[in-house]
């Protein structure tokens, strides 16, 4: 065994390390206090010390310690570690205490005297060979960040947190992402009223089918992106008691949910809502959807909201109040059960991205877009691209003057035979316009005006019929 002294007194209060210098070859260590002090300052003692496997600490007196924060941060070659004789009572700080310990197969902290902990932040990130952790004896009373504490936990089953008093939490962002191993979790006995930040919380849990939120206090909450993101065995979640009043950003929370049948969101609160892009990408078991509760007055993104939700039919969108909403790309991509889509209420006098819009909407064989404003659009490419039951389409009330991309915008439109794009003027000469009608093998006639006639003309097939206005 390598015994070194390692600890050095300064200003007879704290202490600093000559930390992963010393450990230059992989072992077994005994780590002693070279002098007879308390150990106030533990933060980032063993930081990065990647050659040590067991780590004998039995010497340490820590009854006065009160910061632990990334103690054993990227010890990821640590496999045994006791720490029986730790006395935590005085401890505020346990911040990323076993970051990245990805070879430790199980720890004991049965003897943890956990109650003036704060900052309970991925303690135990990237611990991803831990199976099985009991956490029983914590006292949480007084811990308000748990952001990403189990995060990349991905050999954990099961967790049972029903001890956990978190009434004083703020931060879960993060805290169950990537357990994609987790089959269980019990968290009905979870206080959420003081929580702000729920984003990325079961972000990749891809193997819970159930979860009971109905405890969920959620009126402080301001973020929930990314919240369910990749649960992709959920068949069923109730969000009704989820008071949303103060959520900012839902982008990507049902991201991926991809077995989920059912979604019954007419008790959100989404006026104050700026951010829904993703939110329903992937969830390709969908049949209905009725937003029409939803208010998106705030809200200015929609990038990729219903992209792939290929087995959607019915969407309700009635309600929606696009007037800032920047982003459209990718809004309904992949959607090919969608026969029929309403937009007639949407404003879109600030989108400057329509591309991939209503990419393979395979079902669609007819779309009223004559209340779009296009003005500010700058990116059409491939907006209808694959849109294989499109027979005709009237463009005649767009705008193209800023558009710079018009790139496959008709591609693979294979039924279209008319076109009607009598508005399109355009003096922008960095526009691009590459192959706009490829494989449009039933396209005869397009009603044009005679300057976007002449831009566009490499493009036009001798078999076409163009009618110049």
């Amino acid at each position: 065994m390598n015994k070194i002294n390692t600890l050095m007194l300064i200003d007879n209060k704290e202490v600093d390390y000559e930390k992963c210098k010393k450990f230059e070859k992989i072992g077994t260590y005994e780590i002693k206090i070279k002098l007879n002090i308390n150990l106030i300052n533990a933060y980032c003692m063993f930081l990065g010390c990647k050659n040590i496997i067991d780590i004998n600490l039995s010497s340490f007196d820590t009854k006065k310690t009160k910061n632990m924060g990334s103690m054993f941060d990227g010890c990821n070659n640590l496999t045994n570690l006791d720490l029986s004789n730790f006395d935590t009572k005085n401890v505020a700080n346990m911040n990323a205490m076993f970051y990245g310990c990805y070879n430790l197969t199980n720890i004991d902290l049965s003897s943890f005297d956990t109650k003036n902990v704060t900052d309970m932040s991925y303690m135990f990130d990237g611990c991803n060979n831990l199976s099985n952790i009991d956490l029983s004896s914590f006292d949480t009373k007084n811990v308000t960040d748990m952001n990403g504490m189990f995060r990349d936990c991905y050999n954990l089953i099961n967790i049972d947190l029903s001890s956990f008093d978190t009434k004083n939490v703020e931060f879960m962002g993060g805290m169950f992402y990537g357990c994609n191993n987790l089959t269980n979790i019990n968290l009905p006995s979870f206080d959420t009223k003081s929580v702000k930040d729920m984003s990325f919380m079961l972000y990749g849990c891809n193997k819970l089918t159930n979860i009971n939120l109905s405890s969920f206090d959620t009126k402080n909450v301001s973020i929930m992106r990314y919240m369910f993101y990749g649960c992709n065995n959920l068949t069923n979640l109730d969000l009704s008691s989820f008071d949303t009043n103060k959520v900012t950003n839902i982008s990507g929370m049902f991201d991926g949910c991809n077995n989920l049948s059912n979604l019954d969101l007419s008790s959100f609160d989404t006026k104050n809502v700026t951010f829904m892009n993703s939110m329903f990408s992937g969830c390709n078991k969908l049949i209905n959807l009725d937003l029409s509760s939803f208010d998106t007055k705030n809200e200015t993104n929609m990038n990729i909201m219903f992209s792939n939700c290929n087995n959607l039919i019915n969407i309700n969108l009635s309600s929606f109040d696009t007037t800032n909403v920047i982003d459209m790309g990718c809004m309904f991509y992949g959607c090919n059960n969608l026969s029929n889509i309403d937009l007639s209420s949407f404003n879109t006098k600030n989108v400057t991205n329509m591309s991939y819009m209503f990419y393979s909407c395979d079902n669609l064989s007819n779309i009223d877009l004559s209340s779009f404003d296009t003005k500010n659009v700058t990116n059409m490419s491939s907006m209808f691209m694959n849109c294989i039951n499109l027979t005709s389409i009237d463009l005649s009330s767009f705008d193209i003057n800023k558009v710079i991309n018009l790139d496959s915008i008709f591609h693979g439109c294979i039924n279209l035979t008319y076109i009607n794009l009598s508005s399109f003027e355009s003096e922008n000469k960095l526009l691009s316009f590459k192959n706009i009608f490829f494989n449009c093998i039933k396209l005869i006639k397009i009603k044009i005006s005679p300057s976007f006639s002449q831009i566009i003309n490499p493009e036009i097939k001798e078999n076409i019929e163009l009618i110049v206005i």
